[in-house]
């Protein structure tokens, strides 16, 4: 929300950050529970035992939250989805927060006038958030790649060593993805800067290109006729930068998240409507 993540440990490889807006969370819910839920619940204490007990009751709503978070993305490891971490911002755990909210709307406090603006604005951010995915599921959906796919894109060989791409192609053309040919048209292939990166730099004049390719696959190959709108969701689930475009075995172009969102960008702008704030992933 606020754009400043903070890293505050590792957890199973997954970075656990937190956007700096969870320091609003953290000292509402300190205050309700320390001022509102505990003193209601167990009067005649001393205010300090109050403060150290809404400091661990919010302790265990982050830990929640986490485990919460952290299922979702073992399942997502399980199921290949690549996961680099865990970002916690101000509506991270909303359900969570609800509860805290009814409980001050029913037992009074300012807290509860607080709580409400904070759910408040999720709700009108979800709302935000899907009239801009209507917007541009209905812009993209029926839109073959074929109208802005990028023919002959620079190719590289299997052959090739890996310091010949990084020093000719990928710092010369400052792309992340270039398909590999076995020959002058057909397709066996792409590879990509991750995979480069997992190759220690004292092997690259040794090593080939053929050793680290991602084989040609449904994950990262698509038709002239395939949908924009199945692009793009293919490019999203797979955190592809781009996608390779054949025919029969032969690569015909390159479609990247650039071009997909530069004619989106054009159509909403020439069809009429709101601009719609866009970004390459």
């Amino acid at each position: 929300m606020f754009g400043r993540r903070i890293t505050l440990f590792k957890l199973l490889g997954f970075a656990v950050r937190a956007d700096a807006s969870w320091l609003i969370i953290a000292a509402l819910v300190l205050w309700t529970l320390a001022a509102g839920v505990f003193p209601r619940y167990y009067p005649g204490l001393p205010a300090s035992d109050y403060f150290w007990m809404g400091i661990a009751g919010a302790i265990l709503l982050f830990a929640s939250i986490v485990a919460h978070e952290l299922c979702h993305a073992l399942a997502a490891r399980r199921y290949g989805i690549p996961m680099k971490g865990i970002t916690l911002f101000v509506f991270g755990g909303i359900a969570g927060l609800m509860i805290f909210a009814v409980f001050e709307l029913f037992l009074g406090g300012v807290a509860s006038a607080l709580w409400w603006f904070l759910i408040g604005l999720f709700l009108k951010s979800v709302a935000r958030s899907s009239y801009r995915q209507l917007r541009v599921s209905s812009a993209l959906r029926g839109e073959p790649v074929s109208r802005f796919m990028h023919p002959h894109p620079d190719t590289v060989t299997g052959g090739m060593s890996i310091a010949e791409l990084v020093n000719g192609h990928i710092y010369r053309y400052r792309r992340r993805m270039f398909p590999v040919l076995a020959d002058s048209e057909r397709l066996e292939g792409c590879v990509t800067s991750e995979q480069v990166k997992r190759v220690p730099r004292e092997e690259w004049e040794a090593r080939t290109v053929r050793e680290i390719l991602q084989p040609s696959t449904a994950e990262n190959t698509i038709a002239p006729e395939t949908d924009s709108m199945e692009a793009l969701r293919l490019m999203q689930r797979t955190h592809n930068s781009g996608l390779m475009v054949a025919e029969q075995g032969r690569l015909v172009a390159m479609v990247s998240m650039t071009d997909l969102l530069d004619f989106l960008a054009a159509k909403l702008e020439l069809e009429g409507g709101e601009p719609t704030e866009l970004r390459a992933a």
